[in-house]
């Protein structure tokens, strides 16, 4: 079975910073998850419309995916949590077979079908690029995808509501994460999100930036909608589900989950209200959060989709949603 997706391409003339934490515990990635795009859409689109239409586009953020890296026209999904299909010539030393599969970070449209139907495939060093980390099948990307450009920050000092001396200032670093010209992120939207408040919500996006350090010009961006930008083949018969979003599972979704297998890395979403729309609660710290990480695997009867929390801080009852509401694709065991 096909199941068709629109996309949105997101190029990045000046880089965009992605990290989390603060100081010595600050965490760099290399694409955009799902709560954060989630977000910037909304809190831009509280700039253009009132409440009816933004809530509309916030009850549509289940078919919106995190943002994984492309170069031209090939797409790179997460590698998931199960055990892969591909058998690696590497003379027959396993050991090494292993290591190498486990430094894949992105696979392409190719075998990304290949590991949803469990179908065994003979890979080799030609399939392999960046260092190892991009998994294509078709062709070898023979350029660099992006590269990270550290620079040192420092926090100020810290003091307690007291006004007492809690913390010096710490040098810590930070990436930016730079792109090749035919490069970028991109988004997998399900059919009915793109409508005329997110296209605007995007559209202001993309001049306001998204990411760290947006007076700098980092995170600003163009962008490319293309309608039915991708063609999945999926399995009719479905063993489990593979999320492309951060996910953030229902009471009843994660007793299922517990019920069941599973494969799954869990991340920690947190952090500061750094919009001025949230009058009052600048710079507040957020509620913090566990979410299964893109490329989680469920082995689970039933369909999945995620709920949104309210991560205001508690002293305010002006809500702050964090999307845990997820893209799935099925695959067999």
């Amino acid at each position: 079975m096909t199941k068709n997706f629109d996309i949105v391409k997101l190029y990045f003339p000046k880089g965009i910073q992605l990290s989390n934490g603060k100081g010595e515990h600050v965490h760099n990635f290399d694409y955009l998850h799902s709560d954060t795009l989630k977000a910037a859409l909304l809190v831009n689109a509280i700039q253009l419309y009132d409440s009816s239409e933004t809530d509309k586009l916030r009850q549509s953020f289940s078919g919106i995916s995190s943002a994984f890296p492309f170069f031209d026209t090939t797409l790179f999904f997460p590698k998931p949590f199960l055990k892969l299909p591909f058998e690696f010539n590497v003379q027959n030393n396993e050991s090494v077979a292993n290591k190498k599969l486990k430094n894949i970070r992105f696979v392409d449209k190719d075998a990304f079908e290949k590991i949803i139907f469990n179908q065994p495939t003979p890979i080799c060093e030609d399939n392999l690029s960046n260092h190892g980390k991009f998994l294509t099948l078709s062709h070898r990307i023979e350029c660099k995808i992006y590269s990270k450009t550290p620079f040192q920050k420092v926090t100020i000092n810290e003091y307690d509501e007291n006004g007492i001396y809690a913390r010096e200032s710490t040098p810590y670093f930070i990436e930016l994460i730079q792109f090749h010209p035919q490069a970028g992120l991109y988004f997998i939207l399900e059919k009915g999100v793109l409508t005329n408040t997110f296209e605007a919500a995007l559209k202001l996006m993309a001049d306001n930036g998204i990411g760290g350090d947006k007076t700098h010009g980092y995170g600003t961006f163009s962008y490319q909608i293309i309608n039915d930008g991708l063609s999945l083949n999926i399995p009719d018969k479905v063993d489990g589900l593979i999320n492309l979003s951060l996910f953030c599972p229902t009471h009843d979704e994660a007793m299922e989950i517990t019920a069941n297998e599973a494969s799954y890395e869990l991340v920690k979403r947190g952090g500061y209200i750094t919009h001025t729309a949230h009058k009052g609660l600048f710079a507040k710290r957020k509620k913090s959060i566990y979410m299964f990480s893109e490329g989680s695997a469920f082995v689970v009867p039933t369909p999945l989709k995620g709920k949104q929390v309210n991560i205001a801080p508690g002293d305010t009852s002006h809500p702050i949603w964090r999307c845990g509401q997820s893209v799935f694709i099925p695959f067999l065991k």
